[in-house]
């Protein structure tokens, strides 16, 4: 009977191929795989922590749920309130250029 070589279960690579193997009750891990892990979840962790950050709109600074803001490239999100202030603003100067 030949013993099956062990191997990392995520990479496939041989104990030869890598520093260190953890066995876990069914599998081993390498070490690269178990650094590659912790990169993910700190990177995971970091987007849901600037996701769980309150918007704010960028004229009035209010904080807004994102789904209620409009977003402008390059400039930030608006805020339905300030959005209708600019729109009004802009009429009213457009009418008095054209003189309505």
């Amino acid at each position: 009977m030949s013993e099956t070589p062990i191997a990392c279960a995520f990479c496939g690579k041989g104990r030869e191929a890598v520093h260190r193997l953890v066995g876990g009750p069914h599998a081993y891990i390498c070490d690269e795989c178990v650094d590659r892990a912790e990169e993910l979840l700190e990177k995971e962790e970091i987007q849901e922590k600037e996701f769980e950050q309150p918007s704010a709109c960028a004229l009035c600074h209010l904080p807004a749920p994102i789904d209620a803001l409009l977003a402008i490239l390059e400039r930030g999100f608006l805020c339905a309130i300030c959005l209708e202030a600019i729109r009004v603003a802009a009429e009213e100067s457009q009418s008095r250029k054209t003189g309505n």
